[in-house]
């Protein structure tokens, strides 16, 4: 952790900032944030950025400055001090820009603290709180007229005798997926017969958990619509685009994404938004189910995802445009998305590559095609190299 000198200094870094209002980012850990950050440098901006630990590959930005702050789950009211002091020290109100989960939940439920000092990206507290029951998406979803996978909710191992015999495998997910996590340490776990799946909830803490069919299909098959959508339901900004390989394989989080056409799910978005009376940033995220040719919704993140960076590469800059029309500013330009460039995190690719390797599932030649340029890279960026510096360093000390 900084030390209160360390901070100190930060601050009066804060204080001379000389430009419009400061974007503040939680968590500047990894590339979500970066991207956030490199967006809003398009506009000549510096930010500031958050984190709960020193190594935060985005603390390392051209575009940042560091700070170091409580974690949102363990300390929230730590958090929201540091944001008072921060916000203290701006010129005029700066705006919070958010990656996570945890810093919604702890933010949104804070905004009455905060709102003296920041506009805000994200809705209130009870407007998330709805958006992140995947329930409520599923059922709103479905009355917009937007296809779902089939599932059901379970809480005791008794539950599940009601899940067909003939569904198996079968997903199980969080109801809440950060309290899934926490419990599970996995996004998604799949079980191949009734008896795996009833010694998981006789073994583990009891939270409300999904049950979901399995549609056929690799992540080539994830569609994401990215919108920024303001208060008056408006979508000002809209990105499309498709995962092409995740790590870990098939549950796993994207590291290579494709800028791609897909119109078929941008007004169903768009729709589903309203419905949920949510404005703000979001990931929504479909899979094409070859059986019955419809995208199926996966889920709705309220918040900016870890590829989004892609957009802002492809012409659609989110973190720009929310920017821009929260304080009534003129809308960066706004140009047709250009498609087939493709997003690349290779760390976790090559860790995924090795394990294809291992289980005698990789081909060179499908890898190659699905790297080859056009291409832009997660974190590598010849105009702002420290980021790339420290994850490097990052992974050295892990392999010590």
């Amino acid at each position: 952790m900084t030390n209160r000198l360390d901070e100190a200094r930060q601050l009066n870094q804060i204080e001379k900032l000389d430009q419009g209002p400061v974007p503040v980012v939680l968590d500047a850990n990894w590339v979500n944030a970066l991207g956030i950050m490199r967006g809003l440098g398009r506009l000549g901006l510096k930010s500031v950025g958050i984190n709960d630990t020193p190594d935060g590959v985005a603390l390392y930005s051209r575009h940042a400055i560091g700070l170091v702050g409580s974690n949102p789950r363990e300390d929230p009211q730590g958090l929201i001090d540091l944001l008072v002091r921060v916000g203290q020290r701006l010129k005029t109100k700066g705006m919070l820009f958010l990656t996570d989960d945890n810093y919604l939940k702890a933010l949104s439920q804070n905004k009455a603290a905060l709102e003296p000092y920041y506009h805000f990206t994200f809705p209130d507290y009870n407007v998330l709180e709805a958006l992140m029951d995947k329930r409520r998406q599923y059922k709103l979803a479905e009355e917009v007229g937007i296809a779902t996978p089939r599932s059901m909710q379970v809480e005791r191992a008794e539950d599940i005798v009601k899940w067909p015999g003939d569904a198996y495998p079968v997903l199980v997910k969080g109801v809440s997926g950060k309290d899934f996590y926490h419990h599970y340490h996995r996004q998604v776990l799949v079980f191949q017969s009734q008896a795996e799946l009833e010694k998981m909830l006789a073994d583990k803490p009891a939270i409300p958990v999904l049950l979901q069919e399995l549609i056929p299909g690799g992540e080539e098959n994830l569609y994401t619509a990215g919108i920024y959508m303001n208060e008056a339901g408006e979508a000002k900004a809209v990105f499309t685009g498709r995962k092409l390989r995740q790590y870990p394989r098939n549950f796993g989080t994207c590291t290579v994404g494709e800028s791609i056409a897909c119109a078929e799910i941008v007004q169903p978005s768009i729709d589903l938004l309203r419905k949920l009376d949510f404005y703000g940033i979001s990931q929504i995220e479909y899979k094409y189910d070859a059986r019955d040719g419809k995208y199926k919704l996966i889920e709705v993140n309220g918040r900016f995802w870890k590829w989004h960076s892609l957009a802002t590469d492809s012409g659609v800059n989110l973190a720009a445009a929310a920017y821009c029309d929260i304080l009534g500013l003129a809308m960066p330009r706004v140009t047709p998305q250009r498609y087939g460039l493709k997003w690349l995190e290779l760390p976790d690719d090559f860790r995924g590559v090795l394990k294809d390797i291992k289980a005698g599932d990789f081909r060179l030649g499908k890898w190659l095609r699905i790297v080859a340029p056009p291409c832009v890279f997660s974190v590598f960026a010849w105009d702002d190299p420290r980021p790339w510096w420290k994850m490097v360093c990052k992974s050295m000390t892990k392999l010590r």
